[in-house]
């Protein structure tokens, strides 16, 4: 519970100083790795408490660290809202957990990936609204400063740039075909296409009556991001995962116990054939 309190309050960290940076559009890849990474490691901390479910305990050692780390990130930020997402995200953690554990009830093996499903997706879906959160109430947002045509302009002439580059060899051997002349040298500098006063004003036209939607749609796409690298780090986490409990297992964290158990179906007739399916069913070797 410690390390997992820790390794959240590291992502909301991670994911504040990402919102403070307003490089909403085109953020570093190192940022996004080192995300997804911090992601991951939360999964892997938080489903090795599933030795504690099946009793209360399962809904204060795997939403109270989650819901904990986030409240101490947020806290500087503003105290009301880290109060209140670190609820909700308290409750979305406890739900998912409670899923999670009736489809292991229902199981006549744990398997990680199919079980933690539920949960990994709460976990997740809590960071994303998180950084949804801390965007909308970053300051630059609430005020409209964010230059989003600004930030457009830059993105598009980076692409007239890139464009031109790439032709750069091809008007060269276009010119020394037609003109005659070698060692001709063809340089991008050399021209005047610096296209951001003009995209920036024309967005500006664009955007000026939706200002006021501009704050909740880029919380939407910061939501959204993250959202993504959280279905990384679960895809990740699904082909790792019998890696990490075989670990478990063998290191003695997990024991495996055997419980005799009903299985219930469903059949047309009131009578079915129980002794056929026992047959044809897949023997089970108990380790």
């Amino acid at each position: 519970m410690a390390i997992l309190t820790a390794e959240s309050y590291f992502v909301t960290n991670l994911l504040l100083t990402y919102v403070r940076s307003e490089d909403y559009f085109t953020p570093g890849w190192q940022t996004l790795a080192v995300i997804g990474v911090a992601l991951l490691l939360v999964l892997c901390t938080y489903t090795l408490t599933v030795g504690a479910w099946g009793k209360w305990e399962q809904y204060f050692v795997v939403p109270a660290p989650i819901s904990g780390g986030i409240f101490l990130g947020l806290l500087m930020l503003n105290p009301t809202y880290a109060i209140l997402v670190a609820a909700v995200c308290y409750a979305i953690i406890a739900y998912d957990v409670w899923v999670s554990t009736n489809v292991s009830k229902m199981m006549l093996f744990f398997d990680p990936r199919t079980i933690l499903r539920f949960s990994n997706r709460g976990v997740m879906f809590a960071f994303a609204l998180l950084a949804g959160v801390m965007t909308f109430l970053h300051p630059s947002i609430q005020k409209n400063q964010f230059d989003v045509s600004g930030e457009i302009a830059e993105i598009a002439q980076q692409q007239v740039d890139t464009a031109l580059e790439s032709q750069q060899d091809k008007v060269e051997s276009t010119v020394e075909s037609q003109v005659g002349q070698t060692g001709f040298s063809f340089e991008i500098s050399n021209f005047n296409l610096d296209l951001r006063s003009t995209v920036k004003s024309e967005v500006d036209k664009i955007i000026a009556p939706y200002r006021e939607f501009i704050p909740p749609l880029i919380a939407f796409l910061v939501y959204f991001l993250i959202r993504f690298l959280g279905g990384l780090a679960n895809f990740v986490f699904n082909l790792i995962a019998p890696l990490l409990f075989g670990l478990a297992r063998g290191t003695g964290l997990f024991h495996i116990l055997h419980v005799p158990v009903q299985k219930e179906t469903l059949s047309f007739s009131p009578e079915q054939d129980v002794d056929h399916m026992v047959t044809h069913a897949p023997s089970i070797t108990p380790k």
